[in-house]
């Protein structure tokens, strides 16, 4: 290892990392021509390369990752092996913040009679520890049969989940309705913003690589912006830095901005509006989001949910769509001349982004910012962060 690198005892054969070698400048130089070439292949023209145009914004070189998904296989606890079709056993992670990989140490003493299994370890900004458990229902009943197990996790965090269900394990190992705590937390001008979600929640992958990328997202909705759309808004990380401070006072007192956000997972919808009720944003006196749960890749949102909007009863959509991409969701903005002014498209899958942009750039838009943020270092994948414009 030289001095510009990690030094993980798992460097020759974990997959998860497989630049930990390169240095980070060079990583940083050759995610920046990935995605110049892509845009070049696709014909996207793009902004100068400058100062306000496109940027490359670091987060964390190692122990920023409060979230942690790895697997359970036949008695190993950890990553895919960069070598053999196995789970590799990993005891220490250097991108783990250390009240996780402390958490995580504790969670490997658990001997778990499972065959295979995912799990996910969460410990909030408040120091508040989680476990979700995305075993078979086969290996769930017999876990809650041994007793042992369960009941050593819930000594060890405040909060079990089990299953896509989400649902609640008791100290009694009964399972109950999903429960939204403050896991995560975004950033309003400057300002943290708790979240209400569950474990098992989508979230990025740290505390600090998200304070950058909400402050980035700020950055990029110009000042005339005031009705928005979203597009997999998830618990709300971007939902509330876009929708701006609570207080008239600070944002536009007369017309203070709104968002429809449009969300597949119905869980992340129901936390989403607790949190806009809570945090004050949905009062008898005002209503500045409206949550709008269905499948939008496949069924447009307006078309087939609420005849009530369409594209152009917004200036800006806000989209941070899933490995496919926007798929169908694009589809009635193909068939309309009257089109929002303002396009921000955040992603972290290059392919899929590119798909998308040839859409954006044939029904009008130009690129006219971008910055790709290194949230994931040590790897070929970064996280886009773009500025369309009519």
């Amino acid at each position: 290892m030289t001095p510009n690198t990690l030094n993980c005892q798992y460097a020759d054969l974990c997959s998860a990392c497989p630049w930990i070698d390169i240095d980070p400048q060079v990583q940083a130089h050759e995610k920046i021509k990935m995605f110049q070439d892509q845009m070049e292949k696709a014909q996207i023209s793009l902004p100068k390369f400058s100062q306000t145009n496109i940027t490359f914004q670091k987060t964390a070189f190692d122990h920023f990752r409060d979230r942690l998904d790895f697997v359970i296989e036949n008695g190993n606890i950890g990553l895919f092996s960069k070598k053999e079709n196995r789970i590799l056993d990993i005891e220490t992670c250097p991108l783990l913040t250390e009240p996780l990989q402390n958490l995580y140490h504790e969670f490997r003493k658990i001997k778990w009679p499972i065959q295979k299994g995912s799990f996910r370890l969460r410990v909030s900004f408040s120091g508040k520890k989680g476990a979700w458990l995305d075993f078979s229902n086969l290996d769930i009943k017999k876990l809650i049969e041994e007793k042992n197990c369960l009941s050593q996790l819930l000594d060890l965090v405040d909060v079990v989940e089990i299953g896509q269900k989400r649902k609640v394990l008791l100290r009694t190992l009964k399972l109950n309705d999903p429960h939204f705590e403050y896991w995560t937390r975004t950033w309003v001008s400057g300002q943290p913003l708790s979240l209400l979600s569950s474990v098992g929640s989508f979230s990025q992958a740290g505390d600090l690589p998200n304070q950058i990328l909400t402050k980035i997202i700020e950055q990029f909705i110009p000042d005339r912006v005031h009705r928005m759309l979203e597009f997999g808004s998830g618990t709300g990380n971007l939902t509330f830095p876009a929708l701006g401070p609570l207080d008239v006072h600070q944002s536009n007192a007369q017309n203070p901005r709104q968002v429809v956000a449009v969300e597949y997972d119905p869980l992340a919808c129901q936390a989403l509006e607790q949190s806009a009720h809570r945090h004050g944003y949905n009062s008898e006196t005002q209503k500045r989001l409206t949550v709008i749960c269905g499948d939008f890749q496949r069924h447009h949102a307006f078309s087939s949910m609420n005849e009530n909007f369409s594209f152009s009863d917004f200036d800006l959509v806000l989209v941070n769509p899933p490995r496919s991409g926007l798929m169908s969701f694009l589809d009635p903005l193909k068939e309309t001349s009257k089109r929002p002014q303002y396009f921000i498209y955040m992603s972290c899958y290059l392919d899929s982004f590119t798909r998308d942009s040839v859409v954006l750039k044939d029904c009008g838009y130009s690129l006219d910012r971008v910055t790709l943020v290194d949230q994931f270092p040590h790897s070929p994948h970064f996280e886009i962060i773009s500025l369309w414009k009519q």
